[in-house]
């Protein structure tokens, strides 16, 4: 019998001839690889459903967790065609997809997978609708920094609990005072990019409108959350490489 899952097409790889491998979210099932056979084929019918960054239905003979399952056929859902034809959301939307495989990759709660499913879509429809970018990957970067559990602490001195801020520490975890940041020599900052700092870690999606429309996002604070995110984690963003090499964030 034949089985049906929604999911985000995350990466698309080259195999044999005509063939491809597809990496995609599944809604119901976390992470799984598809061998779409004729793929590349310009006449394909799977095709349109298998570019990276597509919401689509797959159909396939579900096989044993683990294992590459074999595409039917399916539909697209939402083709987001604006982020193929941007290399600046491409770069966003690469970011997004990165950071969520990262995350999943062992999670095997129902609901916990169907929140980030979920959360992804929701970003991925953000790069393809709106144009600040900066504050999108903002928002993104501090919402994953949450599910990890790594947030930084940005309440008063992360060392001391002193409210007289004029420092961040990403080795120590959050805002440093005056006084500990004398001590420690971590970066001094301006009280505008502090509360720029401070404002993204208050960023939900029920505020997020508020957010983007407040004013625009730093270049500097989205380095500063990609450098927090990776020593914290131990991850490498390979697609934060592609963002800097072209000078995707403006």
């Amino acid at each position: 019998m034949n089985d049906k899952t929604q999911v985000i097409v995350l990466s698309q790889m080259d195999y044999k001839e005509n063939d491809a491998l597809i990496k995609v979210f599944s809604y119901d099932y976390g992470l799984m690889t598809f061998l779409a056979k004729g793929i590349r084929k310009i006449n394909s019918k799977n095709r349109s459903i298998c570019m990276p960054y597509s919401i689509s239905e797959f159909m396939f003979n579900y096989q044993e967790s683990g294992q590459i399952q074999n595409l039917l056929q399916g539909e697209i859902i939402q083709s987001h065609h604006k982020i193929h034809e941007d290399l600046q959301k491409s770069g966003a939307a690469s970011l997004c997809v990165e950071l969520v495989e990262s995350l999943i990759h062992d999670e095997d709660d129902p609901d916990t997978l169907k929140e980030h499913f979920d959360f992804t879509r929701f970003i991925l429809n953000q790069i393809e609708e709106k144009s600040r970018l900066n504050a999108i990957m903002a928002f993104m970067l501090s919402s994953y920094m949450n599910y990890y559990g790594i947030s930084p602490h940005v309440d008063s001195c992360v060392l001391c609990d002193s409210t007289k801020i004029n420092s961040i520490s990403i080795e120590e975890g959050g805002l440093i005072c005056n006084d500990c940041q004398a001590e420690i020599h971590s970066p001094i900052y301006t009280v505008e990019f502090l509360k720029e700092f401070r404002l993204s870690q208050r960023v939900n999606q029920d505020n997020f409108e508020n957010y983007i429309n407040y004013k625009e996002v730093s270049h500097e604070l989205i380095l500063l959350l990609v450098k927090f995110l990776e020593y914290h984690t131990g991850v490498t963003l390979k697609s934060w490489e592609f963002i800097r090499k072209w000078s995707i964030i403006v």
